[in-house]
């Protein structure tokens, strides 16, 4: 039977209503966690007449509302819209219908029958909430789903003139088409968006726990940081694990099966596009962010950039970057699904979207994006023109662009006859300097020895050359390296590569002992590159020169290039670690001279061994200089010898000084550990061998003699030291003179002892130099205790120096493996520990108990073989975890 007229048609539709719980807040889920936060800001949001709760799908909007009304007081008036009630007779008689199932009105009030329904509607709207003891909360749930003209014109009459006690909450998935400019400019309206809708680290782990799943709070993180806080899908994941048997698996893993997030984000995303869109979205994800311009480049179409434009306004999926609508993001999750799909298309379409997305971004001048595109498509010709025309400055000097997946492929790359039809000397040439950055010496030199430098042009040429430099500086050949930074300098004298070979020159004349060339060339390219913004270039100089300034004894000057290092990293973060070694090291060894273990340590954790080699050789071999000083001077020699003989970094030239002082120091050790008579001739060859070595090799020969019991041709040679025309090293100096104080103390000469130790002192005091008195201390002991003015000026604290310095120095690369390793919170707890905190004051930080804190404080000195919180403290200095 079919229902003529208003009174019958409103009354199947309340009915209908009636039947479909549209004026029922939905049922709560048993495990829905509160947040209080939210409700917290929905309490302060509706002080105002209206409040919008707009955000995607899934992201928690009607749960935060219900939640909200089942802990407050106030009268609700909950109404659940979707797209058939978007008429205003339907709208209106549902309003009507749902004032009568929650804030019934008195039927003794006559209304005018000239009204329309919708004054009849507001009218009886604005009765019970004059009714109400505090305020009448009318909920729209859904209103993205009104549009008709008529609906939005009395809906806001009502919004801009409220009546007093009535409260208007929204949610929506994108902003209702209402006049929201105009609610803002009166002071009307309050939002709660995505942002803060989305689920905190604490929230996460807090409904994990209601499914009884407890993660880790890196696996936390994980999952917050991978779905944005998006409830639906974290939700989603807590029931997926709770029937897993492996739930840490699906912290990482994206699932497609029933139930899974995936399938949601195809059902309720995806699936409700055209098929047009779907095609967008799909092909386009292999940009991030996403350009309107750029997805019609990928998509061979006029309308994509408009179609990601309304997804932005409609789904919290696709999200707007800036204000005018040209970039998009889209959510981790549905990227992921978007890749997975993308996967099922053909090869060639999907390498057709790389090579489109590859030419629009080189047009716009994003050689490095443009270059990820291009490997991905494996259109190796258009690489190496990328790489030419700026790509390979980005990446491997300037170090702005981020890091090339597959990159490593296009070095090793060979010509497709069908495809590759430009290929020449010039990808050759790209490879090669694709292959050194990586690290790949051998496949390098076969590239470059395959090909004729003389037919290539500039910007290969400079290719070719930068590999060549690298390779030479790898293999230890000056001559070549020479060469090769000079073709640099001729094609690009005050650009990144030119800049880049005065700094390997630099470099090179440093490890070769010539300081004076190697301090003109590191300031100029230092000069420079500060000049072009070459920030990563300039940080390898500040490394190098902190280095050679502190090797020389002038420890204040080289501070000061720590100093620069130091601000051009806080205002250049982004520079990659590889560019950092030398820096590290320089600052390793300035906090050696200066005695403090700790920022010692601190520098020596900072340097990764593994880049050390790739960056430069010589500066692992660097690193083991210093820690075998460091080892020295605390007496654990067996240690420092083993670091030298170890090193990786041992294929360098043997006239180098960096080889030279490695094979003193060794021959050092090995008379400090019993065996001086060998040691002396080979070290006085050595002396020989480089003048810039002849001191520190003269203070061996010294040294050994006065091991091996012949105190007066030790005399002998270190008055050749210290009376020496051209002055050798501060340190040497210094050293030389504490061995005279030593040799003269022996010979019962006290006054030439104390002038001696006494000058020692005075000349380590400009540059606050402690190291070479941390091993002399106990030998000049008695010296010492007869002469307290000595004492007062001793740089070096005398009971226990040795000793202090062989518990507390940092374990060598050999040792520092534990038999059980400690958790994330026990590392956090020994950190801890190195404060002046009691258990409970620790407690009380971490939120948790002090019986807790005990627990895990057993723990980690049982693991690190500590029997007391110094102890574990100087363990964890020396395994560098903390």
């Amino acid at each position: 039977m079919r229902l003529k007229g208003p009174t019958s048609d409103r009354v199947a539709l309340m009915a209908w209503a009636l039947g479909h719980v549209k004026v029922v807040p939905p049922q709560l889920r048993v495990r829905e966690i509160q947040r209080p936060r939210l409700l917290a800001m929905l309490d302060q949001a509706v002080e105002r007449p209206v409040t919008v709760i707009c955000a995607g799908p899934g992201s928690g909007k009607t749960v935060l509302v219900s939640q909200w009304i089942q802990a407050r007081s106030h009268r609700v008036v909950w109404l659940s819209l979707d797209p058939g009630d978007d008429r205003e007779s339907r709208f209106w008689t549902l309003v009507q219908f749902a004032l009568k199932h929650h804030a019934p009105v008195a039927d003794a009030v006559t209304r005018d029958p000239g009204w329309s329904l919708a004054e009849h509607a507001t009218d009886e709207l604005a009765e019970a909430a004059s009714e109400a003891d505090d305020v009448l909360v009318l909920v729209l749930d859904n209103v993205h789903h009104l549009s008709d003209p008529e609906v939005i014109g009395s809906l806001d009459a009502v919004l801009r003139h409220p009546p007093p006690n009535l409260r208007v909450v929204m949610t929506a998935l994108s902003d209702p088409i209402m006049p929201l400019h105009r609610y803002r400019l009166q002071g009307n309206l309050s939002e709660i968006r995505a942002a803060e809708l989305a689920m905190t680290n604490p929230e996460v782990e807090q409904l994990f726990a209601a499914h009884d799943i407890h993660l880790s709070a890196s696996q936390v993180d994980v999952l917050a940081k991978r779905t944005e806080g998006w409830v639906a899908g974290l939700c989603l994941s807590a029931l997926q694990m709770e029937g897993s048997s492996d739930p840490e698996r699906l912290v990482t893993d994206l699932a497609m099966d029933r139930g899974s997030i995936g399938e949601y984000l195809m059902e309720e995303v995806i699936s409700a596009q055209p098929q047009a869109v779907q095609e967008v979205l799909i092909r386009s994800s292999i940009c991030d962010p996403i350009s309107g311009p750029l997805a019609d480049a990928i998509c061979e179409s006029e309308s994509s950039g408009s179609a990601l434009a309304e997804l932005a306004g409609t789904n919290g999926f696709v999200i707007p970057l800036d204000h005018q609508g040209r970039q998009f993001r889209y959510h981790p999750l549905l990227r992921e699904v978007l890749g997975h799909l993308l996967n099922g298309e053909s090869a060639a379409v999907r390498r057709r979207g790389q090579e489109n997305a590859a030419r629009w971004h080189a047009g716009e001048g994003n050689l490095v994006e443009a270059l990820q595109h291009a490997v991905v498509a494996q259109d190796w010709p258009f690489c190496a023109e990328l790489l030419t025309r700026g790509a390979a400055e980005e990446l491997f000097l300037r170090a702005t662009g981020r890091p090339i997946s597959g990159i490593g492929r296009f070095a090793d790359a060979t010509p497709d006859p069908v495809r590759d039809t430009g290929w020449g000397a010039g990808v050759i040439a790209a490879q090669a300097a694709v292959s050194v950055s990586l690290g790949r010496y051998d496949r390098a030199e076969a590239l470059l020895a395959s090909v004729d430098p003389s037919r290539l042009d500039q910007g290969s040429a400079v290719l070719y050359a930068f590999a060549s430099l690298l390779v030479a500086r790898q293999d230890g050949d000056a001559k070549r390296l020479e060469e090769a930074a000079t073709v640099l300098v001729d094609h690009d004298g005050q650009g990144a590569f030119g800049t880049f070979a005065l700094y390997e020159r630099g470099s090179l004349h440093l490890w070769q002992g010539s300081d004076t060339v190697a301090e003109s060339l590191l300031q100029q390219a230092l000069k420079q590159a500060t000049a072009e913004s070459l920030h990563a270039i300039a940080m390898r100089c500040l490394g190098r020169l902190a280095i050679a300034h502190c090797t020389a004894g002038k420890v204040t000057l080289a501070g000061e290039f720590l100093n620069q290092g130091a601000a051009l990293l806080q205002a250049q973060p982004w520079i990659p670690e590889e560019f950092r070694v030398a820096y590290h090291l320089g600052g390793a060894e300035v906090a050696l001279m200066h005695g403090d273990l700790d920022l010692y340590s601190r520098f020596l954790r900072l340097v990764d061994a593994a880049l050390a080699p790739k960056t430069d050789p010589a500066l692992s071999y660097m690193q083991a200089l210093i820690q075998a000083k460091a080892y020295q001077s605390a007496g654990r020699y067996a240690e420092a010898r083993d670091i030298l003989l170890t090193d990786t970094g041992r294929e360098l030239p043997s006239d180098w000084v960096l080889r030279i002082r490695a094979d003193i120091l060794l021959l050092e050790l090995q008379a400090q550990m019993g065996k001086p008579h060998k040691t002396v001739e080979r070290l006085e060859t050595l002396a020989r061998v480089n003048e810039s070595m002849s001191s520190r090799g003269l203070l061996g020969v010294a040294r050994a003699q006065y091991a091996a019991r012949d105190v007066d041709a030790a005399s002998q040679v270190v008055r050749r030291i210290v009376t020496s025309h051209h002055a050798p090293p501060v340190p040497v100096l210094i050293e030389a003179l504490l061995l005279t104080a030593e040799i003269a103390a022996t010979q019962g000469k006290e006054t030439a002892a104390v002038e001696a130790a006494t000058t020692a002192v005075q000349l380590a005091a400009a540059e606050q130099m402690v190291l070479p008195f941390i091993p002399a201390g106990p030998r000049l002991h008695g010296l010492l205790h007869r002469h307290p003015a000595l004492i007062s000026l001793w740089p070096a604290p005398l009971d226990d120096a040795p000793g202090h310095w062989a518990r507390e120095l940092p374990a060598d690369r050999e040792h520092k493996q534990l038999a059980e390793t400690l958790t994330e919170r026990e590392i956090s707890i020994l950190n801890w520990l190195t404060t002046t905190m009691t258990m409970a004051e620790i407690a009380a930080e971490l939120y948790v108990s002090t019986n807790t804190v005990k627990t895990h404080v057993a723990a980690v000195y049982r693991k690190l073989e500590a029997t007391n919180r110094r102890e574990a403290i100087v363990r964890g200095r020396q395994l560098h975890l903390i």
